[in-house]
């Protein structure tokens, strides 16, 4: 999206990206671009809300935001993990974000680092069998533990992943979480709010019913 901006400077200002993305046809990885324009915020939104309605679907997810250290360093084997999950690539990392220093928010510092965020899903049809879901499941582990083991350095976006994270204080919250914890005790002394894998589910046990 790039609002009020003409189709000539919005395709001058990615144009570098589109190239490269299209230079990559020799090696297997297929792209396409195209651009459109609305004349108005109500035009743009009912472009956007055309398409056939969409129902709920069954399906889980887990994310990974990879720092260019691990892009760098460890590309063969996320490749081969991110084909076998037909991974999503949100574009969202880097850029001013990364210059930014670490502490100045509760954002998970992963985010500074990262160049990229990966998403691996699963999905099950309505009706499936318990023995299909626990299936799809522990295929979706399997990448979870895997990314893990590649990228222990790098962290995953709390709204995009999977109660089945490794090290989940690290991975939603890295070296934040101790101050976020000490805030969270200041505001809530009672421990009255509490979510999975949040900030002070620590203090609870697994199911979220009783405080340990």
């Amino acid at each position: 999206m790039a609002p009020n901006m003409t189709n000539e400077t919005a395709t001058a200002t990615t144009q570098t990206w589109t190239n490269y993305a299209l230079s990559l046809e020799p090696c297997g990885v297929t792209s396409t671009s195209s651009l459109y324009s609305a004349p108005s915020w109500f035009e743009f939104y009912e472009i956007l809300t055309s398409f056939d309605a969409q129902n709920g679907a069954s399906y889980m997810m887990t994310s990974r935001l990879l720092s260019q250290d691990s892009v760098s360093n460890k590309y063969k084997e996320l490749a081969q993990v991110l084909i076998d999950c037909n991974a999503a690539f949100l574009m969202v990392a880097g850029g001013k974000v990364s210059q930014i220093g670490s502490d100045s928010a509760g954002l998970n510092p992963a985010w500074r680092n990262a160049v990229v965020e990966t998403i691996c899903q699963v999905f099950w049809e309505d009706g499936a069998s318990s023995t299909e879901v626990v299936g799809a499941i522990d295929q979706l582990k399997g990448w979870i533990k895997t990314m893990y083991d590649l990228t222990p350095n790098d962290g995953a976006y709390f709204n995009e992943a999977s109660l089945f994270e490794i090290n989940w204080k690290e991975t939603f919250f890295g070296s934040h979480y101790s101050t976020l914890k000490n805030i969270k005790n200041k505001y809530d002394p009672y421990k009255l709010f509490v979510v999975a894998e949040g900030v002070g589910s620590d203090d609870w046990n697994k199911q979220l019913t009783c405080r340990v």
